[in-house]
This record gives C-alpha cells, structure tokens and sequence, in this order.
C-alpha cells in the first residue's frame, strides 16, 4: 500500500504494540498528521487473531515470520533456535499467547538508575502508564494499581467460567498450596509473588482478543490526521547532514504488492519495528557498527557499535502430563482448531463463539500460574551460579521472582509428540531474568536477507541452573495433581536406566500420593541436556537499541532520541536494556504510552 500524501509530522515505522499506541495517541490532538507503516497485513475482524484459543494456529501462518539463530555450538548438536513475531497490524499482540503478566517494579527502577537514576523511566511513572492501557475486568485487592478505562481489556477469559477455568487447573491450584506457595488474588500488582488464576488480554464481554490495532487503531481509524498503511516495507530511513547537523527526515518505503517504491517525510521519524527489525532497519540506514556495514556494503552515516548488541529473551521449557480423561481440558478443542480434526467439541466450540462469544474459544488455556520466588536459601543449595546472582540482584528486591510457572489446560507445545486420544495438562517454566546476550545484524544491503542472529539462550549457568530448579519445581507440582496419570516421556528428561528420579509411565489409574524424586548429579546433568535440547524462546526479544548512555551501550537516550541524530526516535521493546520479568505485552504498550507523552511534550500539543 503507498501512502496518500509525501509530508507529515509524525512518521511510525512499525504498528505492532508501541507503534500503535503512538499514532493513536499523538493524533488525539487534531494538528498532528501521523502516518503509520506496517509491513504486514491488517487485522481488522480477523475470526483467526480475535478467537482466543486459535493463538497455536496462528504461529505457522502469514501473520509471523520467522527468525533463526546462528548454530549454537554450545548446545547440543549446534542447535538452531527459531522463533516467530507477528507480522500483521497489532504485531505480536496480534498472534500472542495473550497472558497478561506485568514485571516486577523494581525492574522499571532499575530503567532509571542504568540512566543515572534519571525520574523519567521510575516505576511510579510505568504503573500509571500500565493503568491507562487497560480496562481490568476482575476483582483485586489491589484496585490502585489497574486501569479500569483504558482500550484494552483483560480478563480471566471466561464467559462461561465452568467451560473455561477448568477442572485441572483448580486441581493444580490445590497442589500448589500443598506445597507451601502462597495463592494470591493478584500476583499483577508488580509486588506480589505467589501463585495465581492467571489473567488473559481477552475483552470478557465479547470473548475476543485484545490486541493493539483492535484497541487503538481501528476505533480511530475515521480521524483526518491519522493514515494507516499496511504491506509497506521499510527499506531505510533517510537522512540529511553531518556531525552534530545529522537529521532524519523520513523513510524510503516500498510497496509489497507492487514493489513500487516512494518516500515520506516528516519532521520526526519514530522506529517501532521491534527488537529485530528496528536495529536492522538502523543498520539498513547506515546508523550502526562499522564492521557491520562495511561488511553489509552500507554506507556508513554515524557508527554506534552498539546497534543490534544486548540481545535478550526469554526461553520457555514446557512438559506436558498425561491425566485423567474424565477431567475437562481444552485438548480436543484446541487440537482440532490446530490441526483441522472434524472434532464435535470444536464445531460447537467455534458455534458458540461466533454465535455468542462464549464458551472454550474464550480462553487461551493458560489458567494458572506462579511467580516463583524461592522461600529460604536453603533451596538454592546445589545451585552456586543461582546463589551467586541471588546475592547480587534478588535478595534485596522481595519483588522479583525467580521464574514463572504457567499450567495449560492441555497440550499446548511440542506438536510433534502429542498423542491423540490422551488427555494432558502442560507446565512451563520461564526464566525470567536470563543472563545469556545475543546480537542481530544485516547480512548485506538486501532489505530481504533474514539477519544474522547470534542467540541469546542458555549460555550461563545461571540460566540453566534455573531452569533445572524450575523444571524439578513442576514435576513436583504436577504429580500432586489429583487425577495424575504419568510423565510424558518425549517433553521430559531421559534418565539412566535405575535412577531414583525415573519418569512415572502412563497408568490407566490415578496415581495417587507419589514419593518426591531424589535426584543425584547424574540426573541434575540430564535435566540440563534435556534443558538446552528443548527449551524455545518465548519471543520476548528485546534490549537490541537499549536505552542507556552512548558510551555504557545505549543507542537512544531518556527520550529515546536515538544518540546522535536529530528527528528519529526509537520506542518499542528494542530500548529496554533489561529483559522485564515476565511476558512483555503489557511492557510494549507502556513504552508506546510513555512515548506518545514524551513526544507530545516536545511538540507542545
């Protein structure tokens, strides 16, 4: 699609979640002529994106594309990572697993003290950015800190709580208190860890997804100020001077059904493509390494070798269990929705949805979870890199958990080993301060050559220590699961044959009280090779155009000014120098809300 017009004040590159929150804001004032660039297609009532429980379906779509890593010759057999981000107006928000979970304040605060304990990036500046997104549609105890007006909704995901918030998942809320974590009302006010039913970005009036475009964009798609524009590639920003004179003035832009280009201008470009494509969109722009674009054969226009550097992201080890069959979960439903299996649950689940907004295909499956943070030091025994970082960034910070947990209602990963006619219930540990850094950069000048991505996964032992601790913390959860059944072997560890800490194989019977596993160092080694064989991103990238000093290796300033050129800001989940403890939605639409204020403020609007 080619824009209407050549000039503007506002340029956004990318409409996922911050970029969408930008031209919606800025264009509330009247005199603001915004134009948005997407490179994907819209999203506008797509049953696919707005019928939760379709979210697997959509990761091997046109709405995502996706990246892969170098060889990681620190894992087993080199192994290759790839993972997906949305490619479709709304971004990731669009195609996610639509949990909403906020991090730790604390790791706002830490924003600020890594810019010299600059007030703009505190914590009690991000809750207010976190209320203003959302209309929170459940019951807290901690009312002050959700919105309660905002364009988007978040619910437990239930219209009909009995269909939805299923047996199993009560069934693990049960275990959990058995073994000593505290269940809470809500482990979202950025202070609490424990255990919790786990809030989803799903409208609970309406059974639909809450996406960015759906909540900013397409109500506002009428105003005379705002121009959106869909399958429009960004080729690179333009720019115009030298030294302390540089300046961008807009972008050259092709469109993707035509492969026509043309340029647009405007006094202020914003990049919001994302933490892979907006530094390779820099680098595409000459603003980067040296050796990077001399190797790439892009002119260089202002080196910054920290351009496509601190690459983090989380990664997300999930089991699954098998359980009783007579125990309701979402597999046949979310199974059949996948793979096109003529299932009479799903034909009536899609019914009911289109029909009502009600029933299965209101959830994501997703419906509990803990932010753990371990009790006493004692279970840090047996984990000295895990002592270690505790010492350093967690015992004085009561706020942050170590890693998440999150219990499905079925059998949500690994399609290749599930087994159809068997009932599941899953569990994920997700790291959730990972220490691992990654980078990207472009290959050469071809807009379409993927980039290079060296993976930011399971390079410490801290990170693998974690997920060892948490993998053991939910196999013993799982097996204090009224209605247990086994352990299914292809997402587990492979022990040695007489190991104490042997899977339970499937049984046609519950299994009732189970003993706790002892495990040996043999086993801690094979829970580790399995870690590093299994474990995925949880596309959360982020931090590749951190926001930090230029010379403690930052790209864009408390303003997201990008350092060293005039006009262009960078505002999207690139500029977070920490990965957030916890899925980064929620994080997304703050950075675009602060954004939009950040730039109005310059504007005088």
């Amino acid at each position: 699609m080619k824009a209407a017009s050549q000039e503007y004040d506002v340029i956004v590159l990318g409409g996922g979640a911050s970029g969408s929150v930008i031209a919606s804001r800025l264009t509330e004032s009247p005199q603001t002529r915004v134009l948005l660039v997407e490179s994907g297609k819209d999203n506008f009532q797509d049953p696919d994106i707005q019928s939760p429980l379709k979210f697997l379906s959509l990761l091997m779509g046109d709405k995502v594309k996706h990246y892969s890593t170098e060889p990681n010759t620190h894992l087993p057999d080199n192994r290759v990572i790839t993972f997906a981000q949305g490619h479709v107006l709304g971004g990731s928000s669009s195609v996610n697993w639509m949990m909403y979970t906020r991090p730790a304040e604390s790791d706002f605060d830490e924003w600020s003290q890594l810019n010299h304990n600059d007030p703009e990036w505190t914590s009690a500046k991000h809750v207010n950015y976190l209320k203003k997104q959302e209309t929170y549609q459940v019951d807290s105890p901690s009312k002050d800190k959700h919105g309660y007006d905002g364009p988007l909704k978040v619910s437990m995901g239930e219209r009909t709580v009995s269909d939805v918030r299923t047996d199993v998942s009560t069934r693990f809320r049960t275990a959990c208190l058995e073994n000593g974590i505290p269940v809470s009302d809500d482990v979202n006010d950025g202070k609490t860890t424990g255990a919790s039913h786990w809030r989803k970005w799903i409208d609970k009036d309406t059974g639909k997804r809450s996406d960015a475009a759906h909540g900013y964009l397409h109500p506002n798609k009428s105003r005379p100020n705002l121009e959106i524009i869909t399958e429009a590639q960004v080729q690179k920003i333009l720019t115009e001077g030298t030294g302390s004179d540089l300046r961008a003035t807009g972008a050259e832009v092709k469109d993707v059904s035509s492969g026509e280009k043309f340029v647009v201008k405007a006094g202020l470009v914003v990049l919001s493509a994302g933490a892979i494509n907006s530094p390779v969109i820099l680098q595409h722009s000459g603003i980067g390494p040296k050796d990077v674009l001399e190797s790439a054969g892009v002119p260089l226009v202002l080196e910054n070798e920290n351009v496509g550097k601190n690459l983090q992201d989380h990664l997300l080890l999930g089991t699954h269990f098998y359980c009783d069959p007579s125990i309701y979960t979402h597999d046949e439903v979310l199974w059949s929705t996948l793979f096109g299996f003529d299932g009479e649950k799903q034909k009536a689940a899609i019914k009911e949805w289109e029909e009502k907004g009600t029933g299965p295909m209101t959830t994501n499956s997703i419906d509990f979870g803990v932010r753990y943070r371990p009790r006493s030091e004692q279970e840090l025994e047996g984990y000295p890199a895990i002592q270690k970082e505790w010492r350093r960034n967690f015992a004085n910070k009561p706020d942050k958990p170590l890693f998440n947990l999150y219990h499905a209602s079925g059998y949500v990963l690994e399609p290749q080993a599930y087994e159809p006619g068997r009932t599941y219930f899953g569990i994920g540990v997700n790291a959730n301060y990972p220490d691992s850094r990654g980078s990207v950069s472009i290959r050469s000048s071809d807009v379409d050559e993927p980039p290079r991505m060296e993976g930011c996964y399971l390079r410490t032992e801290f990170d693998v220590e974690t997920y060892v601790m948490g993998w053991k913390l939910m196999r013993s959860l799982a097996r204090k699961v009224k209605g247990f059944r086994g352990e299914q072997p292809a997402t587990n560890p492979v022990f040695r044959e007489g190991s104490k800490a042997a899977l339970a194989p499937y049984a046609e019977e519950d299994y009732g009280e189970l003993a706790e596993p002892v495990y040996d160092e043999e086993d801690d080694k094979a829970i580790a090779t399995f870690v590093k064989k299994l474990a995925g991103p949880a596309w959360h990238p982020c931090a590749t155009c951190s926001m930090l000093p230029r010379d403690e290796g930052g790209v864009v300033s408390t303003n997201l000014d990008v350092h060293g050129v005039k006009g262009l800001k960078v505002a999207d989940m690139s500029i977070s120098p920490r990965v957030p403890g916890g899925n980064t939605y929620s994080t997304a639409l703050s950075i675009g809300e602060h954004a939009s204020d950040i730039i109005k403020r310059e504007l005088a609007v």
